[in-house]
Order: structure tokens, then C-alpha cells, then sequence
């Protein structure tokens, strides 16, 4: 061929040196490694300056070898030109399926990554080919020119959302590359998605142009591609719709099946992260509990899945993608009891873990009588300024010496409130990066308790990872997680009896709930002394000094359509108003899509005949602190808290400037924190309990403001006295109590499994330095009457050996057992239960005496334990009297 166009040469490059070779003065072969430094250094000088380059890659066809090449050899080809990958056929495609990931995954990979090379689909124009879609074409200039066109598009709209000229362009794009998928064939689909076309339908999704409003257009272009895929997405043809609708419409939104095998192959990784990536924000009214019915059938599905034990590779990936991906913030916007949800995400995580080879069980050896103090661990993701870190660390600012407190952080940045937080425990600790590493970090700390400080429930963050591990004999979280965690390993969640305040609240969660008196919440904020570097004024706002002004300073991620026409409802009944928020803080996001949610807003106002001018939106930068937002609320009448995902860190701040604060109380944790705050003062009138009442309240204090000073007199009253929700020196006491009395249960019940404590359980102290023939007789005689009676099979007899060796005490009872079957024939196997009971930490006999029924006195006792054991409270009987009194038969 290179001698009839009368031009050109051949290299070639392999490991061996074949014999037999075809020899031609336009052929050179090269001896080496395609992928070694000095075999591309002299390639480059071969090439350089070369007008056309084809490259073909058909030497190792492992996937990560043929992507190296890949990587390397792109350089090489000239634009209109093409770059050949052989035998991608292989792997099931749709050849030798066994082979595994070879060069189609490869192309796969490559492709994703490099723009400039897109599938030549005429080369397969007959459709028998040993390379399908190994066919790399360069784009020349002008396909180059399309790319920075779109990319140019894509640049525009990222650096400005507001722009319209942007939005316009994109929304033209989106346009195109929709109708260009609807033109392919089913044939020519993979290859173009796999190629340049399936990168513009990526990056579409990716920039967020789902977040402006659809035009009239739009809506019915759309609801024709929805009524396609209504009718199933089981076949290529109706894959094409699919993709469409996806640059539209988020999932919930569509009428798609939670099976996943009618996806292919090569879109399936993006149809995962496509179905999982949460909702930026809700738009409309019953959507949140739309995606709620959505996101809950998919795990339903899911759970199904790891139940039947499906170890397929499409459903292992399914469940990796799911842990990946998955974004379940936008669940806490409902009512719904979130248990069953939660529990078996928990469940998929867990069953991911295990088949990544995790131990996510462990048992604890029994717990050593020389440490006297509890050992406490907090987990947390970092302990930098944030509500998180506020909430846990009243945890253990103010513990009793009775605690050695172990704080456990992926990260470790010097700050001054992590510097706070170390000075409030024993020691901190530094996590390794990796997972094994992790756990075993912890476990070998022989925690009694760890408190998981950092929120889990959200996403599957690598401190939800650790919580899904035993790491402790007791694993307790709270408010950093607003619902249940699920998890098998967390055995409590503390609550409040005002934070929680439903008969039936256990409902809701797989731990078991322990209720502290009033709120669940308390916040410390350190030594910490935060400097005010802002000036707010209603001038600068453009807010007259008559205006009354709500504010809030909720979440834009609470900031629900059912939420938003409440407040519009409030704007409209006070004249005069305006509605003022900060929503875009950074505990929740750094990457809000400010714009198009500000525009959402105006447009919900708007139904209501409200004016723009009345919603101002703000996002002061840099990032206000504590004392800086304190600055903007001084300026507003009253606070506005969400629902019905509440506040508290929120809260705090309103509150400590006597800004009369207006809550709605819910029956969940998350819907009714924020109304136990303010129950907390004692002020029940700024308390709401259904929407009717709030709006009412609202506008009862933005038309009055006599009522409004009477309500902020109050609050500055109740803010003197440090309400239990700051006072961090009492909330760390009652933790204290609450964890001792968890460890005091932990240890009884271990003991009873241990002494296999029955329906009635009596306790002797024998001095086992007595002569052995009294010793034995008075032993002899309390088994011989508990083995004689009609109930002995539910009694066990608890025998202290605390001054004499276990080995020894079993060989005296076993010849006292000896003795009562030749003599008596009495086998005291049949019945009656004997354990013996060796030393016990003060702690181990405040949660066993409880189940003791009572003490048998015997003549001679171990004097030394008992005055070391707190029996003051247990009934002390000779044996006679005690079954005169308690074990008389009817």
C-alpha cells in the first residue's frame, strides 16, 4: 500500500524477535516494551513532524495494559487520523466472555478521560469487525472547534448560573445533543455514547441545567419523550428516550422499573450514579415526599437483592454504586417513619463491607478489674468549628474523673477549637487512611463506649464505614444523626423527652432509644472569642426602619416548597414585611445552585402576589461566623424556624440576641428539636403544632409590636438563667450518669448470660479458708435443700470464690456433688443452675445485684468480699427463713 501511494513507512514494536519475518526497506521492527520510556522517546523523534500517523495496539490485551497504551500513544496520532485498538470483541463483546476486562474496557476508560478521539462508526459500516468500537478517529479542526464550543458553553454557565445568555446556550445544547440521540439507530447508540456524544450527554448532567425552570417548549417535548418511556425502557429503542429524559427530568420524576438488567452494559455505571445523586432541591409541592416513595422503593429493591444472595457482577456493582453514590439527605424532608429505610441501607453497606472482606463483627474480652475508670471514645470526622463538633462536645467537656475520654479524627488541623476539644480529654488520636487500619486502631483501645459524633445518615462517609464495625462494647450516637442510624453496631440513640415526644417514638429507630429529661441537644462552643468584622444595617439592605422583618437562618436544603408558601402566607398577612435568608451556609454544601433557587423562590412569591422586593436572599462572603450572624439577626422582628426538618445550631443565635423565635413542633427528632429548644424556656405560645397555628402566631407578632417585645423580654429572661441547651457543665453530668448506667447494664447482662442467671437468683459468700469438712457441710447443705425443691429448675445459686482459685472451687463442689449422688441420690445436674462468681469492679456489682433475689447467710463467710460489695440494699436470709418465705409451694 505505502509503495503504491509512493509514500510512508511501517514500525513495529514487540517483546520478541519472530523469525520469519516479511522483510521491506519501508518496515522497521523495533525490539522492546511498547510501554517503556525509551521506546516512546524514540517514537516521538520517528514522528516528529510526520503529517499522518495511524497507531494500532495489538500486543497485551489486558484492560490496564491496553489503556497504558492508550495513554501513551494518543500523543502520536495526527488529527483526522486514527488510532486502531485490536480485538475488542473479547470479553463478551460479544466474544470469549471469560477473557475479562480487556481492550473494550479499556476504549471504555480512554475515552472517558480524552475528548479528542471519538468512535469512527463507518469503519463498522458493514458490521463484522474484529475491533467494534476500536475504531479511534481524531478530531480534526473543525470537530475540535465544536468540542471548544461546547466546552466554551459549559465554562460560561459554571462561572455564572444567572447568566441568561448562558442558560439560553445550554439549554440549545441540551437540544441538540437530545435530538441527536433520537436520530441514531439502535446500533449506532453504544458507540456514540461511548464516544464524543455520551461526554456532551455527561457533562450536561453534570452542570446542573436540570435546576432551571423548563419552558412551555421544553414541557411538551418532554412529556412526549415521558410517554415513551412509560412504556417500558426493556430494549434499545426505548434506551434513547431514556437518555433524553435523563438531561431533563430527575429520576423521581420519571416511570422508571427498579430492575436493573434491562440497562446495558455501557450505561450502566452512569445510569447507578444518575438514578442515586440526590435532588439539588425540591421544586414542587409533595415532591419531597415523592422522592421519599422513590428512594425507598429502590432500597426495598436492593435489600431484596443481598437477601436472595445475588453475587451476580451487575448486582455487586449495583450495591457498589449505591454506597458510592447514594445521597439520602433529601429523605429527612418528610414525616415518614424512616426506620425501615434506614435499617436496610444499613443492611446493603453492611453486606458491602462483607463482600469487600470486612470483619464487621467482634467480641471484647471481659473487661479488666485493674482499669477502674470507663474508657470512652469520640469518633468524628474532625473536630473543626461546625454543629457537629458544637453538639458532641459537651459529651465530655465537664466528664467525671470517673471517665478516660479518647477522641478518635480522620483529620488533624491544629485549630484552636480542636486544640479545646484534645484539652477535654486524655488523648487524640489520628486515624490511619485505610479502613483495616482504622478499625483495629480502635479496637485495640478496648473502648467500654464509643459516642459517634459525626452524622451518618446523610451519605456513606467513611466514619458511617467505622459505625457499621464493633469498635466498642457500647456504640451510642445522637443528634449528629437527625434519624435512625440503622446500623446493627449502634446500640443507642440518645433523645429527649421533649425532642422525641411521642409514646411511640421507639418506632423509629433500631437502637434503643434512651430519652434524656427536656432536649436532646446541648452546644459548646469552646474558648474560642470570635470577632465581628461586619457592619449590617436595614439601609444597606434597602430595608426602611418600619418594615417588619422575618428572618431565617434555615438551611436551603430545608427550604421545601411546602415551607416556602407558609412563609409567603406569613409575608402576605403583615404589611409591610419583608422575608430575609441566609441559606447558604457551609455545614450542609460549599455548591449551591444559588440562582436558580433564588429565582424558584421569587417565583413561589409571586403566586402569592408578593413582589421580589419583599424576599431578600443573602450570601454574605467570607462566611460569617457565630458573632457576624448575630449582626444580621439584630436587625429583624422575628425568626422563622423550618420545618419539618427543624433547627437547633440555627437556633441558638436568634436566641441569645432575644429574638422572639417561632418553631412548629413535630412528632419526629428532626421535626420537633427546634420546638424543644424553646419548650426548654418555658414560653409554650411561640411553640406551633400544625401549619395553621404557625402562620397565625407569625403574623400575631409582625403586627404587634408590644407582643413582640413581650415575647423578646422573655426569652432575654430565660437566656440569663444558661437553659440546659447551653449549659454544657450539666449536660456533660448527665451523659456521665447515663453512660455509667448503660456500661452498669452492658456488664450485668454479660454476666447473667455468663452465670446464666435464671427466675431466682440467690448469692453466697462461703470463706473458703475454713477447714474443708464445715466448708463442705454448709455448702452440702444449701445445694442439697435448692436441688430438693419443687422450683429448682428456675434457681440459680451464685457462689463467691473471690478468695480462693476457680480450679479449686470446681473440684470441692465436684466432690460435694459426688457425695450428694452416692449418698443422697441427688444429682444436682438436674435443675437447680451453680455458677461461680470470681471478683467484680464496683461498676459489674451495681448492675448485678438487681438480679439478685437475695443473700444466703452462711455460718462461716468470706468477710473481706462482702465488705467490698454493696449488699445493703439485698435481702439477707438464713436458708430456712428464705424458703419458709418466698418458695412455699401452692
Amino acid at each position: 500500500m505505502c509503495d503504491l501511494l509512493g509514500k510512508g513507512e511501517i514500525v513495529s514494536i514487540d517483546i520478541q524477535d519472530r523469525p520469519n519475518r516479511p522483510q521491506h526497506p519501508r518496515i522497521s521492527y523495533w525490539l522492546g516494551s511498547s510501554t517503556s520510556e525509551t521506546m516512546i522517546e524514540r517514537l516521538r523523534q520517528k514522528t516528529a513532524n510526520k503529517s499522518s500517523v495511524i497507531v494500532i495496539l495489538d500486543s497485551d490485551h489486558r484492560a490496564e495494559h491496553v489503556l497504558q497504551e492508550l495513554h501513551l500513544y494518543h500523543q502520536f496520532v495526527t488529527p483526522g487520523s486514527y488510532l486502531i485498538v485490536e480485538d475488542t470483541n473479547i470479553n463478551g463483546h460479544p466474544v470469549y466472555p471469560e477473557y475479562g476486562p480487556g481492550p473494550m474496557e479499556a476504549v471504555q476508560a480512554f475515552l472517558r478521560e480524552n475528548s479528542d478521539f471519538h468512535i469512527e462508526q463507518e469503519c463498522e459500516k458493514l458490521y463484522l469487525t474484529f475491533n467494534p468500537s476500536g475504531y479511534l478517529k481524531k478530531c480534526d479542526s473543525q470537530e475540535v472547534s465544536d468540542t471548544d464550543t461546547f466546552s466554551t458553553y459549559i465554562q460560561e454557565y459554571q462561572k455564572d448560573p444567572s447568566n441568561s445568555l448562558a442558560i439560553a446556550n445550554l439549554r440549545n445544547l441540551r437540544h441538540q445533543v437530545a435530538t441527536e440521540l433520537l436520530s441514531l439507530t439502535t446500533s449506532q447508540l453504544e458507540n456514540q455514547y461511548i464516544g464524543k456524544l455520551g461526554k456532551k450527554h455527561q457533562e450536561l448532567l453534570k452542570i446542573g441545567i436540570k435546576n432551571e425552570p423548563i419552558t412551555l417548549n421544553e414541557q411538551l417535548f418532554v412529556d412526549e419523550i415521558v410517554t415513551h418511556i412509560s412504556k417500558g425502557i426493556d430494549n434499545l429503542e426505548a434506551i434513547r428516550y431514556l437518555l433524553v429524559a435523563m438531561l431533563y427530568l430527575h429520576p423521581h420524576q420519571l416511570p422508571l422499573p427498579d430492575e436493573i438488567t434491562v440497562i446495558p452494559h455501557w450505561l450502566f455505571q452512569d445510569y447507578v450514579i444518575y438514578v442515586f445523586n440526590s435532588v439539588s432541591y425540591f421544586k414542587e409541592m409533595g415532591e419531597a415526599n415523592n422522592y421519599y416513595r422513590y428512594m425507598q422503593g429502590w432500597i426495598d429493591h436492593l435489600h431484596t437483592v443481598i437477601l436472595h444472595q445475588d453475587n451476580s457482577i451487575l448486582s455487586s456493582d449495583f450495591v457498589e454504586q449505591f454506597v458510592s453514590v447514594a445521597n439520602l439527605i433529601p429523605l429527612y424532608f418528610n414525616d415518614a417513619n424512616l426506620h425501615d429505610t434506614y435499617s436496610k441501607r444499613a443492611d446493603i453497606i453492611e453486606y458491602y463491607l462483607k463482600f469487600k472482606n470486612h470483619e464487621l463483627d467482634h467480641k471484647f474480652p471481659e473487661k479488666s478489674l485493674s482499669r477502674k475508670k470507663i474508657r470512652l471514645g469520640i469518633l468524628a470526622g474532625h473536630f473543626l468549628p461546625g454543629s457537629e463538633t458544637f453538639a458532641s462536645l459537651p459529651v465530655y467537656e465537664y466528664l467525671s474523673r470517673d471517665f478516660e475520654v479518647i477522641l478518635y479524627s480522620l483529620n488533624q488541623t491544629g485549630h484552636q477549637l480542636e486544640q479545646y476539644c484534645q484539652s477535654c480529654a486524655n488523648s487524640f488520636k489520628l486515624l490511619p487512611q485505610d479502613l483495616a487500619g482504622q478499625v483495629n486502631t480502635i479496637r485495640n483501645d478496648d473502648l467500654d463506649i464509643l459516642f459517634i459524633a459525626t452524622n451518618v445518615t446523610a451519605v456513606t462517609n467513611q466514619i458511617c464505614f467505622l459505625s457499621m464495625h464493633r469498635l466498642a462494647r457500647i456504640q451510642v450516637t445522637s443528634g449528629g444523626s437527625v434519624v435512625t442510624t440503622g446500623m446493627r453496631h449502634i446500640d443507642y440513640y440518645i433523645s429527649g423527652t421533649l425532642t422525641d415526644p411521642s409514646a411511640t417514638a421507639e418506632e423509629q429507630y433500631r437502637e434503643k432509644l434512651v430519652k434524656l429529661e427536656g432536649t436532646a441537644h446541648c452546644f459548646s462552643y469552646g474558648s474560642e472569642q470570635e470577632n465581628v468584622t461586619v457592619k449590617v444595617d436595614r439601609e444597606s439592605l434597602g430595608i426602611s426602619e418600619e418594615t417588619v422583618i422575618f428572618v431565617s437562618g434555615a438551611n436551603f436544603f430545608k427550604i421545601i416548597p411546602e415551607l416556602i408558601n407558609t412563609w409567603a402566607k406569613i409575608i402576605s398577612g403583615v404589611p409591610n414585611s419583608v422575608l430575609v435568608l441566609l441559606p447558604f451556609g457551609p455545614n450542609w454544601s460549599n455548591n449551591y445552585p444559588k440562582k436558580a433557587f433564588v429565582n424558584h423562590l421569587i417565583k413561589v412569591f409571586s403566586t402569592h402576589g408578593i413582589p421580589a422586593e419583599q424576599l431578600i436572599v443573602l450570601d454574605p462572603q467570607p462566611v460569617p461566623n457565630r458573632e457576624e450572624v448575630k449582626e444580621y439577626f439584630k436587625i429583624a422582628d422575628v425568626y422563622l424556624d423550618s420545618y419539618p426538618f427543624a433547627g437547633t445550631t440555627s437556633l441558638v443565635e436568634p436566641l441569645q440576641i432575644n429574638l422572639p423565635v417561632i418553631a412548629r413542633r413535630g412528632s419526629s427528632f428532626r421535626s420537633a428539636m427546634g420546638a424543644a429548644m424553646v419548650q426548654v424556656l418555658d414560653i409554650p405560645d411561640l411553640v406551633a403544632d400544625s401549619e395553621e397555628s404557625y402562620i397565625q402566631l407569625a403574623i400575631a407578632l409582625g403586627n404587634n409590636p408590644k407582643l413582640r417585645q413581650e415575647k423578646s423580654d422573655q426569652i432575654k429572661e430565660k437566656m440569663q438563667g444558661n437553659p440546659s441547651f447551653l449549659d454544657s457543665r450539666s449536660y456533660s453530668a448527665k451523659i456521665g450518669s447515663l453512660f455509667q448506667e448503660l456500661l452498669s447494664k452492658y456488664l450485668a447482662d454479660t454476666l447473667s448470660q455468663n452465670l446464666q442467671l435464671g427466675d431466682i437468683n440467690l448469692i453466697i459468700f462461703p470463706d473458703w479458708l475454713q477447714p474443708e469438712e464445715s466448708l463442705g457441710l454448709a455448702l452440702e447443705q444449701v445445694i442439697k435443700t435448692l436441688v430438693n425443691h419443687v422450683n429448682n429448675e428456675k434457681i440459680t445459686l451464685i457462689i463467691n470464690t473471690s478468695n480462693t482459685a476457680t480450679e479449686d472451687a470446681e473440684m470441692f463442689l465436684s466432690s460435694i456433688a459426688m457425695n450428694l449422688l452416692l449418698e443422697e441420690d441427688l444429682d444436682i445436674n438436674q435443675g437447680l443452675e451453680i455458677s461461680l462468681l470470681e471478683s467484680l469492679s464496683s461498676i459489674e456489682w451495681q448492675g448485678l445485684l438487681p438480679r439478685i433475689n437475695a443473700r444466703i447467710i452462711l455460718e462461716y463467710e468470706e468477710q473481706e468480699a462482702l465488705a467490698k460489695v454493696p449488699v445493703k440494699n439485698l435481702g439477707c436470709y438464713e436458708l430456712d427463713n428464705w424458703i419458709n418465705k418466698f418458695l412455699t409451694v401452692d
